[in-house]
C-alpha cells in the first residue's frame, strides 16, 4: 500500500512543480503582450514598445554574429515589418 502513495506522492510532486513553471511561462507570456498595448494590429505607439523603437534608430553596437545585419539594424525603416 505505500508503494501506492509514494507513487502518487511523487506524480503530485512533479506535476506542482510543472505548473509553477506553466504558470511563470504564462505571466512571461502576458507581461510581454502587455508590453505592446491595445493597438488592433501591430503594436500602440504608447506601449513599452512603441516607445522603446518609436523614438528612431538607437542601435549603435551591434553584437558579434550580426555584423552582416548591420546596414539593416541601423537604417531608419529597421522596425517597419513590426506594424
Amino acid at each position: 500500500m505505500s508503494g501506492i502513495k509514494t507513487g502518487y506522492s511523487r506524480f503530485y510532486t512533479n506535476i506542482c512543480f510543472l505548473r509553477q513553471n506553466l504558470d511563470q511561462v504564462i505571466n512571461d507570456l502576458v507581461e510581454l503582450g502587455d508590453c505592446f498595448g491595445k493597438a488592433r494590429s501591430g503594436y500602440s505607439d504608447t506601449s513599452s514598445i512603441g516607445k522603446g523603437i518609436g523614438g528612431g534608430n538607437k542601435i549603435e553596437n551591434i553584437p558579434a554574429g550580426l555584423e552582416s545585419y548591420t546596414e539593416f539594424l541601423q537604417s531608419d525603416q529597421n522596425t517597419n515589418w513590426i506594424k
